[in-house]
């Protein structure tokens, strides 16, 4: 609830979006529904998730929020999960006329599930990161085409973060970087002279300056536009 409450007051102070009530599910399905396209779309959308609980098992029926299911079971997936082969297992058990695993039993193997699963979307996340930075570095090396626009998703006082747009991965670029002097100011990094400021929604064209590949950060710098 404080993670919605605090992704709430962002958007009415960042866009000027009015969520309503984000803890009942149907205002949630209605503000997405009406969210226009354009810039700020992408962002709010990665406000919303981050502000949401992951995803677990649990031993008791507590229903699917997205789904908006308030009986819910795992049973056959197409990768077939172990969770599928438990509900598989009580069921036979159950028609056997056999013993079921216990509350304590089912509880466990909830939190060991959800334990690995997490640690397989860490991983796999992680790996895709690594194979997009490669990408990135190679092309670098290469001598290509370096100029990639991007959607500030956060500012930061020693810089912003942003997305890039065609490769659905985070930058960073410094403050250092920016062209003149800069310093944050609320939500935004705002010129000293106030002619220039970075702020979240807003496009950016970036070209890449470096990646540390021990933190697995790319490093950006804003493209200088002649006129």
């Amino acid at each position: 609830p404080d993670k919605l409450d605090d992704f709430a007051l962002f958007a009415k102070t960042t866009f000027g979006v009015n969520c309503g009530d984000l803890s009942d599910r149907g205002n949630c399905a209605r503000f997405l529904e009406n969210l226009p396209d354009g810039p700020m779309k992408p962002v709010l959308l990665g406000a919303f998730l981050r502000s949401m609980p992951r995803a677990a098992y649990s031993e008791s029926c507590t229903g699917h929020y997205g789904l908006g299911k308030a009986k819910y079971s795992h049973f056959t997936s197409p990768i077939r999960r172990y969770t599928d082969l438990a509900i598989h297992q009580q069921l036979w058990h159950l028609d056997k006329g056999e013993e079921l695993k216990s509350q304590l039993e089912m509880k466990n193997l909830a939190e060991y599930c959800s334990a690995s699963e997490e640690n397989k979307d860490n991983a796999y996340y992680a790996a895709n990161d690594r194979l997009k930075l490669r990408y990135l570095q190679e092309t670098l090396g290469a001598g290509g085409e370096n100029m990639y626009k991007a959607i500030v998703t956060r500012v930061m006082s020693n810089g912003f973060s942003a997305e890039i747009c065609d490769l659905g991965i985070y930058g960073f670029v410094s403050i250092d970087d920016l062209p003149g002097r800069f310093r944050r100011a609320g939500d935004a990094l705002v010129s000293i002279s106030g002619r220039q400021q970075y702020k979240m929604g807003d496009y950016v064209l970036l070209r890449l300056s470096d990646i540390d590949t021990v933190k697995s950060v790319a490093q950006f710098k804003p493209v200088k536009i002649k006129h």
